[in-house]
């Protein structure tokens, strides 16, 4: 089961951490997004898919945090901070519950703390998605399989790697991040296997 939940972010502030608030006997994951304006403003709704969960313009939805099994949140280095889009001052939350029935009849208080600055950042703080948006085979009788992606960086801004994240299900292993430059001038952001708490660990 999803559900959504939406609210404002103050004017005026910046993101400078995430502190979460769930069990993964409960919650399989947590999403954050930066909305344009939620697709519902009710207490909550059903978004059992991305489509479901911000309205007005596609373009204007951005992954800001994520959890899975039980990671800790994040705090960001002194002086970085994620700044809040006019285009998107809202923040919603996806909770895929992993059993809707562990719930119990007097609710639930899982959820996600966003915290917040007013003072001016001297580094802006994003995040780089990769993802498999497709269904990949993985060919029969194989002791092990690679998957790769790979896309081109084409902004002008410097980019200084703080932090790394996994997402995959039960039958990966190991999910690694490089830089490439051309020819043989490979470095590595992160490596780590998906199955432990999927954190922001420090690079």
């Amino acid at each position: 089961e999803y559900l959504c939940f939406g609210k404002p972010i103050p004017e005026g502030a910046s993101i400078v951490g995430f502190e979460p608030h769930a069990s993964q006997h409960r919650v399989h994951h947590l999403i954050v997004m930066q909305c344009a304006e939620p697709v519902s403003r009710t207490k909550y709704w059903r978004c059992g898919d991305m489509g479901r969960v911000c309205g007005g313009p596609d373009s204007n939805m951005r992954t800001i945090f994520a959890w899975g099994k039980d990671a800790p949140g994040i705090t960001f280095p002194k002086g970085v901070a994620m700044p809040v889009n006019e285009d998107a001052p809202y923040a919603v939350l996806q909770l895929h519950y992993t059993d809707i029935d562990t719930v119990p009849a007097e609710g639930d208080h899982s959820g996600v703390s966003i915290l917040l600055s007013y003072s001016q950042p001297r580094f802006l703080a994003s995040i780089l998605l990769f993802a498999e948006s497709g269904i990949f085979p993985i060919p029969p009788g194989k002791r092990a399989y690679n998957q790769d992606l790979a896309c081109r960086f084409e902004g002008h801004h410097t980019l200084h790697p703080f932090a790394f994240r996994t997402h995959a299900h039960s039958h990966a292993l190991q999910i690694s991040a490089f830089v490439h430059r051309g020819h043989s001038r490979w470095n590595l952001i992160g490596t780590q296997s998906p199955q432990r708490p999927q954190a922001f660990y420090p690079v």
